[in-house]
């Protein structure tokens, strides 16, 4: 089987698109089978490429995308070669496989894409269930990355459970925006539950960072960060944010962390809510520094200004 056209890529992946998948999966049956082992066997028979780069996890309910987004922003902002995967995609599955902001091209998405199929056809054989259509567009992130030898990625979860693919990789820092009532079917009916599910990402020695302020959930996070030896950063207690001022063309915000003060931000995107998410992303882009990476206030700053993430709050003015 060849795949020439970008049209036939997308009409193979969604080939992979299974409803039955959507469901919540007892600790009973994960006893039986590992529900990660098919991603592990998918990537090991690909070459491990998530093993081939550093990392930034994001995760959480809300204030996902926005956040991923901007960390790679600033992160290409100070120099560094970074990757973005993201889900899901607005207009064109490219969306989801980005360096340095640049859609993956469709002659690279394809040449990527024409491996899958002998790939399916091995797993078949080892008696394993097929990959599914987000785990094999997380695949063809982690490809590209690798192939593309970027300095580090941003990967922002697809459910916020134990058995997302991309906790398969090792990210040494983890974001988590929220936690809110979303995907109960499968994370479950209570905060809490779905707390439970979103700490997985949380490995040994992560440092996380987190704009949760309800305390039952912040309980679960913290207990968690205890049991792997991760560090916590807390908004409105390690690092904070203040919105200045809010408006149809940006949000104007200070923010804190430690003896670092930055006055008067500017941020591109609007409503309220994303000052927050900016507060969580300079708060994660400072801290890898403890992995090396170099990030000024004016990398901080510039990225701010010219971020543009389409499809989120937007306002059109629509004339006949």
């Amino acid at each position: 089987m060849k795949i020439k056209t970008h049209k036939q890529a997308v009409t193979y992946l969604e080939s992979f698109i299974r409803p039955s998948i959507f469901k919540s999966i007892t600790p009973e049956e994960a006893e039986k089978l590992n529900p990660l082992s098919r991603m592990e066997k998918l990537l090991e028979l690909l070459g491990n490429p998530h093993k081939k780069f550093r990392s930034v996890q994001v995760t959480g309910t809300s204030g996902k995308g926005s956040t991923s987004y901007l960390i790679s922003k600033i992160l290409t902002s100070a120099g560094y070669k970074t990757g973005l995967t993201i889900s899901p995609h607005i207009g064109k599955a490219n969306e989801r496989v980005q360096i340095n902001n640049e859609q993956i091209s469709d002659r690279d998405f394809i040449k990527i894409i024409n491996r899958f199929p002998q790939i399916a056809e091995e797993m078949q054989k080892m008696g394993l269930e097929e990959p599914t259509y987000f785990e094999l567009l997380l695949s063809i992130a982690f490809i590209y990355f690798a192939q593309e030898k970027v300095d580090i990625a941003v990967v922002e979860v697809g459910i916020e459970g134990k058995y997302d693919g991309t906790n398969l990789i090792n990210a040494p820092v983890v974001v988590l925006t929220n936690i809110g009532l979303d995907h109960t079917e499968i994370l479950g009916d209570t905060v809490e539950k779905i707390a439970d599910e979103a700490v997985s990402a949380i490995r040994r020695d992560s440092i996380v960072i987190t704009g949760e302020e309800k305390k039952e959930v912040l309980q679960i996070i913290k207990n968690r960060c205890f049991e792997t030896k991760s560090k916590l950063f807390q908004i409105n207690k390690d690092f904070s944010v203040v919105t200045r001022n809010s408006s149809e063309k940006r949000i104007d915000f200070d923010f804190k962390s430690g003896n670092k003060v930055f006055k008067d931000l500017k941020l591109s995107l609007i409503g309220e809510y994303q000052a927050e998410n900016a507060g969580l992303t300079i708060e994660a882009a400072l801290s890898l520094e403890e992995l090396g990476f170099k990030v000024s206030e004016e990398n901080i700053r510039k990225a701010l200004r010219g971020a543009f993430f389409p499809g989120r709050f937007e306002i059109i003015n629509y004339k006949n």
